[in-house]
């Protein structure tokens, strides 16, 4: 694979965002639970846009279709503020981030998307399962934040 330097510079400001984000997420005075839900999320959203974009869910990273991932992650992000990052919204918001994952990789299924893909359609099912998991285990871990016990936000 041959890099330009378009790539190294959509690497390096992934790893700034991972690294920014557990930076922030260790700046604050949040239980524990809620810490797990952000690492937890930060992780998968860069993975995910990386996979997207790199290598491609759908088909090959050519394809279009892999630009919903980008599209969810963008309405994650901004739905995070919107609930101004409190645990019962950003549990709602990961929730929806995992049907929104499970939604996506049924279309793509039902609309033979990436058919040309080597390893299709097992490619699109593991990643379905596997991110829609990824965002669902966030979604408890915010959910598990709002216990009294927790400290509050």
């Amino acid at each position: 694979m041959d890099w330009s330097l378009a790539d190294y510079l959509m690497a390096a400001t992934l790893l700034a965002l991972l690294v920014g984000g557990v930076v922030f997420l260790f700046s604050k005075r949040w239980c524990l639970a809620y810490r797990m839900g952000c690492a937890l999320s930060i992780a998968t959203a860069v993975i995910l846009f990386w996979v997207s974009g790199a290598v491609g869910i759908i088909g090959a990273s050519e394809n279009d279709a892999n630009l919903a991932y980008s599209a969810l992650l963008a309405l994650g992000f901004l739905a995070s503020f919107a609930v101004r990052l409190k645990p019962g919204g950003m549990a709602l918001n990961f929730a929806a981030l995992a049907a929104g994952q499970f939604l996506i990789g049924l279309f793509a299924l039902i609309m033979g998307l990436g058919r040309e893909g080597v390893s299709w359609p097992y490619d699109i099912l593991a990643a379905t399962i596997v991110f829609s998991l990824l965002w669902l285990g966030s979604a408890i871990a915010f959910r598990l934040a709002m216990k009294p016990a927790a400290e509050t936000v």
